[in-house]
């Protein structure tokens, strides 16, 4: 269990190092380090628009408030082996002892790209982004094999091609999806009934941005116990999940996270996940009027 016992504990670090050769290992020893003791980091001067980002999360949100009716028009049917469409209210459930996880999402690969015409840019805003976000997670990846000292710095890089290379999508099992999770009201808010359940990320590594508000939380040292993830201004959060962790013979430590439910509020959150490398971009809650 990662060691986090309050707020504000998780570092933050500085990757402008990464574009020079001679300061490289000295930042992927620190990427590594922290990933052994907090699992978690905020990466800072990562290269990927903050602009970007937020065109990001306002295309989302502009399709999330589509009527129900047009979104069920690209509905990815429950079982489907398709890893293109629309996911609507507790279609899918990440923790099966709640009664209720309320999101909707819309998840779509480089192999699969929908025609959407509305919001007008939707598809060609998250293609931009899912490709930036690939950039950095492979340098991420790169900084992994440095800090552990292994024989061939690229490792773990050579171990994810379907990241270097989109057209490899259909075969890899990545997806790239945005999520939205409705506002909670007090009369809602019921014992079983939640955003997102508690569950730790599956895949490599998790890549995610959010604003100043804040939403995500992670279990502390004390099991059962989870804190507030604070927000550091246009910066990534990111961690490694299960998959790592094994890679690592648990060296790298995977945290459990949740969403938890504030009232009368909003999240869209924009992911790119596989089962080999997890990129989770957050957008935190917004107050509903």
């Amino acid at each position: 269990m990662a060691n986090l016992p309050s707020e504000n504990t998780i570092p933050i670090i500085d990757f402008s190092p990464y574009q020079s050769e001679d300061k490289r290992v000295a930042l992927s020893e620190t990427i590594c380090n922290t990933l052994r003791t907090t699992g978690f980091f905020h990466l800072v001067n990562h290269g990927v628009s903050h602009d970007l980002v937020e065109e990001v999360f306002q295309k989302s949100r502009d399709f999330f408030n589509m009527p129900l009716e047009y979104k069920m028009g690209y509905l990815r049917p429950q079982g489907s082996v398709s890893l293109t469409g629309y996911n609507k209210i507790d279609q899918e459930r990440l923790d099966p002892a709640v009664k209720m996880e309320v999101r909707e999402a819309f998840d779509f690969i480089p192999t699969q790209v929908p025609h959407i015409e509305r919001p007008p840019g939707f598809i060609d805003t998250l293609v931009k982004l899912d490709l930036a976000s690939r950039d950095l997670a492979l340098k991420v990846l790169h900084c992994f094999a440095i800090g552990l000292g292994l024989p061939d710095e690229h490792y773990f890089t050579k171990a994810h091609q379907a990241v270097a290379h989109p057209e490899l999508e259909s075969d890899s099992g990545n997806l790239f999806r945005t999520l939205y999770y409705p506002p909670f009201t007090p009369s809602q808010i019921d014992a079983g009934i939640v955003r997102c359940g508690t569950h730790s990320d599956y895949g490599s590594i998790t890549l995610l941005f959010q604003d100043d508000v804040g939403g995500l939380e992670v279990e502390s040292s004390v099991k059962g116990v989870f804190v507030p993830v604070t927000p550091v201004p246009k910066a990534v959060l990111i961690n490694i999940g299960d998959l790592m962790a094994r890679w690592t013979d648990d060296e790298f430590r995977s945290t459990v996270t949740e969403e938890y439910a504030l009232r009368r509020r909003d999240l869209t959150k924009i992911t790119y996940s596989s089962s080999v490398i997890t990129i989770f971009l957050l957008e935190t809650p917004r107050s509903a009027e």
